[in-house]
């Protein structure tokens, strides 16, 4: 009877054994902490569009809404705001802590704290065609201009808090805008060859005569109302005594056809223009328009390459677009992919 018993307890002994393991094994997951994978701020796949920059910080928009940020001259990037959104077209910075972007369906986003937080602006107008704005352009006291799709000219002077429209919208893109005399003369260009010039800060609207009926893509002008425009099919036009006239420039070496320009930037009167084939150009201009105006190439990235915007910071040009390129604009042929 002793054996007996006995084995009847280690039995039960047994069986609540498992019981109990089983209870457990029924409720407990095994906490497994995966290894951390560090993303790359930029992909292969990445587009850019357009870029910006205040002091020693840059930032660059493109698809998906992504806006990149770097402190050290395009060396490194960090994602300030990740995919998910429109894409974006353009950005530009009052100064290190304002900046204000745009982008498709008439996106606009802006940040106060040099993008940490970036914050999406209510109740941008929009027009009965399409809507996506395409370039910006910023003044003194927080003014802004942003044109896009559907005849968008919009203004803000509120440091893009909120817009209004300064045209009566239609069936018109307009690619590009600038201004000179503190925010009093505006350019404003776009398809076909339109150009709209404003005197009393975009109150009334003029029609200027333009010399070509090729879509123009990008304009500037500098502190002393001189400045470029440039379009498609290798179109460049130099506003001359209160007129545009176009210029030749030079030959794309093995180019089939002229190159597309898409973007144009300026410091005193040296401006660079980009596009297709990853080509970059430079354009002097005389401090009097009576002086002789100085064209020449700059090698820029693989031909393969398309460039959509550009910005002088330091001694150098950053250029995005398919890709994202440093150059030294005063040594030709000096090219280094970033």
């Amino acid at each position: 009877m002793r054996a007996s018993a006995q084995r009847s307890i280690e039995f039960s002994v047994s069986l609540a054994l498992t019981g109990g393991l089983l209870a457990i094994a029924a409720f407990y997951k095994p906490q497994v902490d995966p290894p951390q994978v560090s993303k790359p701020a930029r992909v292969p796949t990445d587009r850019y569009y357009g870029i910006t920059s205040a002091g020693h910080a840059t930032w660059v928009v493109g698809d998906g809404g992504k806006v990149l940020h770097s402190t050290d001259g395009g060396e490194t990037w960090a994602v300030q705001r990740g995919y998910g959104h429109p894409a974006l077209q353009a950005i530009a910075a009052w100064d290190a802590m304002r900046i204000v972007a745009v982008g498709n369906d008439n996106q606009i986003i802006r940040t106060e704290d040099g993008g940490r937080n970036w914050l999406s602006v209510p109740d941008v107008p929009r027009s009965n065609w399409n809507n996506k704005l395409l370039q910006i352009h910023l003044g003194d006291d927080g003014k802004a201009w942003a044109v896009g799709a559907g005849g968008a000219v919009l203004r803000s002077a509120d440091f893009g808090e909120s817009w209004q429209p300064m045209v009566e919208m239609e069936d018109i893109t307009w690619h590009g805008v600038s201004s000179c005399d503190h925010g009093n003369q505006l350019v404003v260009v776009g398809e076909f060859g339109n150009i709209l010039t404003s005197s009393d800060a975009g109150k009334t609207w003029t029609a200027a005569p333009s010399p070509t009926d090729i879509t123009l893509t990008a304009v500037g002008l500098d502190s002393a109302c001189q400045g470029l425009a440039v379009g498609l099919q290798g179109t460049v036009l130099r506003l001359l005594s209160g007129r545009w006239q176009p210029i030749e420039t030079p030959e794309m070496g093995d180019a089939a056809s002229p190159v597309h320009w898409f973007a144009i930037a300026g410091a005193d009167h040296r401006w660079w223009i980009t596009g297709e084939y990853g080509v970059l150009m430079q354009v002097d201009l005389p401090e009097s328009t009576a002086g002789t105006m100085q064209i020449r190439l700059i090698e820029s990235v693989p031909r393969a390459a398309w460039l959509t915007d550009l910005q002088p910071i330091d001694n150098n040009l950053l250029v995005v677009g398919a890709t994202i390129a440093k150059a030294t604009p005063d040594i030709p042929s000096l090219i280094s992919r970033r």
